[in-house]
């Protein structure tokens, strides 16, 4: 993750919504960038913190007005999201002009490559809002303002905000 956006992003400010217990984050911080984390489980949060890692309770709404991020991280976190071309939007006003946001989700393409053996039960589960594939990814970005630059067919991907 770090490899595929460290290239998209000019300076080192960066956020990821749903951290968890930080370990995506502390390899940021590592590589010198000033993170913040973002998630509801105050248990993971305990952790983070205790391992040096900022974080706040809540979600995207629970930044401080105006702060904005070279790169926002959402891994795992929009498929369980009910709207998530309106979370997109929001997300896009916390993201510097030039920042990069990186967008991974399961995805129902890798089940076709093999993924879950190819077995779809494996891969539906009761968590989860919506269900993408690289088409379907591709065109929520669009319609939420952003341009793809990378995205495999895992869907790990690393957009950046359109001009539109």
């Amino acid at each position: 993750m770090f490899d595929l956006v460290q290239p998209h992003i000019s300076s080192d400010s960066v956020l990821e919504i749903g951290c968890g217990a930080g370990g995506i984050l502390s390899v940021f911080k590592d590589a010198g960038c000033e993170v913040l984390g973002l998630d509801f489980d105050t248990r993971y949060l305990s952790f983070a913190q205790k391992h040096g890692i900022p974080v706040i309770e809540g979600g995207v709404e629970s930044l401080p007005e105006g702060k904005k991020f070279d790169c926002i991280i959402v891994s795992h976190v929009l498929e369980h999201i009910p709207y998530p071309k309106i979370f997109l939007e929001s997300v896009r006003q916390k993201l510097k002009e030039h920042g990069a946001l990186y967008v991974e989700v399961p995805s129902l393409n890798h089940v076709g490559d093999g993924g879950y053996f190819y077995d779809l039960r494996l891969y539906f589960q009761n968590a989860h809002a919506s269900h993408f594939t690289v088409s379907t990814l591709s065109n929520l970005a669009k319609a939420s303002g952003y341009n793809i630059v990378s995205m495999d067919r895992f869907t790990r991907s690393v957009w950046l905000k359109s001009e539109a």
